[in-house]
């Protein structure tokens, strides 16, 4: 690590500094296990190179293992931005409204990830029973219905 930093101290590509950063905060991270130094380096290297997502995923992940829920949205938002499979991008957009609606209580928010999820991935099983979870707790007795229509569709 003190090899990254003495290369960072003489550093003037902002994409090398980002992946330098990103490698400190990988070793921080895992075998260290000094999360709040790696989620600064992360960071870091998200700001250095917005469009870097190993950097990307690393910060979300780690805001969200400290439970700093905020911090990990938009960088959720950005992930699914930078995300060109819709199959991933999907399940990212159900991972958000997981977070939401389990860790953030906010329910509508999280209807329109799943419905956005849905969207990508119309036949999966899983967004389509947050999808249906999500339908009955809004109280959506119609938007149910076709939820589960859709269901019983991609099952069939």
């Amino acid at each position: 690590m003190a090899q990254y930093d003495r290369e960072l101290s003489d550093c003037d590509d902002p994409r090398r500094a980002a992946r330098l950063h990103f490698e400190c905060g990988r070793l921080l991270e895992r075998p260290i296990n000094d999360l709040p130094a790696a989620t600064g380096r992360y960071v870091r290297a998200y700001e250095l190179e917005p469009d870097y997502l190993p950097a990307v995923e690393g910060a979300r992940r780690l805001f969200v293992r400290r439970r700093d829920y905020h911090s990990a949205l938009p960088l959720l938002d950005a992930e699914v931005r930078m995300t060109a499979d819709s199959t991933r991008k999907a399940m990212l957009l159900y991972e958000q409204g997981r977070l939401l609606e389990d860790q953030m209580g906010q329910r509508i928010e999280a209807r329109a990830a799943f419905a956005s999820a849905l969207a990508l991935d119309p036949k999966n099983a899983t967004i389509l029973k947050a999808q249906a979870r999500s339908d009955v707790g809004a109280g959506d007795w119609e938007a149910l219905e076709r939820t589960l229509e859709q269901t019983a569709n991609a099952l069939a």
